[in-house]
């Protein structure tokens, strides 16, 4: 049988998710891949209905989720389906040094399943899964054609344990669904010896393809050093111990030490999030903040939709990106690639795929102090400055969504040939 489902209009694709790409506000990494996929899909003419949960988010009850839909109208020819799954009495917990929290993301996902159970996700020729939380129950309970089924994991238990504590159960059951599964997306070669490594995936089970970012809205400008005023930092990313944002605050007291005048801005989500962890994590961050006296050095925008990132970005100077992980990067890519100079720490290995030390990026040791020492160097090195700003510019050419999504789509489409000719 040999058919490109992705390039036939004929056909129909099902996509599963927890994010509604009809909600503007969020620029969360897995919901900018999902817009931007779904306008390439159209692009290309494939059908497509996207399932999306409206009661549930990670692993908690969602009060008021569908109060943040959108519309449809630039998904032509997709329906997004708003799901109830059941009900479920979910425990919470106070504190959880085992990560227990992750099984009710096992649990909801079997109540989601149970929406499919009539069999119609088989009717799709493809059905793509965003989250491995939603692929447990929906491979698990046999819900999916495996052979035609891809995940994008997004992150795995593994990854999550290398700043909270994750339940082993739950690694166990993404360890089966990879197991059954036909095909795996990863964003970076780094995710990828993850899967292989850590759950044994084999490598002809995996599409490696590379994130994007959108061109024709987040705009590439040349900088040049600001004079006689604060140095403007941007941190565009959720505040969560991800994203690590809490060694923000003993870099600025640094500067303040060195007499390096910044204003630190944190655009994202923060302290609203459906995570305890998180929340707390905000809580903590804020805390630490006032007991410095750092506030008048921080300013927090919450979350912004691309049009207003992009006034943001071309309003700063100096991107920061103090992730202790990410699976690809998303807002180290977005600042490099219009021309932001941009500092991320050197232990992160997605960002060294994209990223050149002294040549698109600095890359810093993971120290406030290095930290420091590094932004003082970008700031005061004017041919340092302006070259990063055009390198970036240049190199991040190559990752226009069209482009790093025809990679993957074309990808994809082999894995499913060669699934259905075995």
């Amino acid at each position: 049988m040999s058919f490109n489902p992705m390039n036939n209009s004929s056909e129909k694709i099902a996509v599963i998710t927890g994010k509604d790409p009809t909600y503007p506000q969020d620029s969360d990494g897995a919901t900018t891949f999902l817009r931007n996929y779904l306008r390439f899909l159209v692009q290309r003419g494939v059908q497509a209905d996207i399932y999306t949960t409206n009661c549930y988010s990670g692993d908690a009850v969602s009060k008021g989720k569908m109060e943040h839909a959108g519309q449809e109208g630039e998904f032509s020819g997709m329906q997004v389906i708003r799901y109830a799954p059941p009900a479920l009495a979910l425990p919470t917990y106070k504190d959880d040094p085992k990560g227990l929290k992750f099984l009710n993301r096992a649990a909801i996902s079997f109540a989601e399943a149970s929406y499919f159970a009539d069999g119609k996700l088989r009717d799709y020729v493809g059905v793509q899964i965003l989250h491995t939380s939603h692929a447990i129950g929906l491979v698990l309970g046999d819900v999916v054609p495996q052979k035609r089924t891809t995940i994008f994991p997004m992150m795995l238990g593994e990854e999550y344990r290398r700043y909270m504590p994750v339940a082993e159960n739950f690694i166990d059951l993404e360890r089966e669904v990879f197991k059954q599964v036909g095909i795996i997306q990863a964003p970076s070669h780094d995710h990828a010896n993850t899967l292989r490594q850590n759950y044994s995936v084999p490598p002809s089970k995996i599409v490696t393809t590379h994130r994007g970012y959108p061109q024709d809205i987040l705009l590439p400008r040349e900088r040049t050093l600001p004079q006689d005023r604060p140095v403007r930092i941007l941190s565009a990313n959720m505040v969560r111990p991800q994203k690590g944002q809490h060694i923000l605050v003993p870099f600025a007291e640094e500067c303040r030490k060195r007499k390096l005048p910044i204003k630190i801005v944190i655009a994202g989500v923060n302290g609203e999030s459906y995570s305890s962890h998180y929340n707390e994590y905000h809580q903590i961050f804020l805390e630490e903040i006032r007991k410095r006296g750092l506030t008048d050095s921080f300013e927090f925008t919450g979350p912004k939709d691309h049009q207003e990132l992009n006034e943001l970005m071309l309003a700063s100077d100096v991107s920061i990106v103090p992730s202790v992980f990410e699976t690809f990067g998303k807002s180290a890519l977005e600042s490099m690639a219009t021309g932001m100079p941009t500092i991320v720490f050197d232990d992160v290995p997605s960002f060294k795929e994209f990223m050149t030390h002294h040549e698109t990026a600095m890359f810093a040791p993971r120290s406030p102090m290095r930290l420091a020492d590094t932004f003082e160097l970008l700031t005061h090195n004017k041919d340092l400055y302006e070259a990063l700003s055009r390198n970036g510019i240049y190199h991040g050419r190559n990752f226009s969504w069209d482009r790093v999504l025809a990679q993957m789509v074309d990808g994809i489409n082999t894995k499913l040939h060669e699934n259905l000719s075995i």
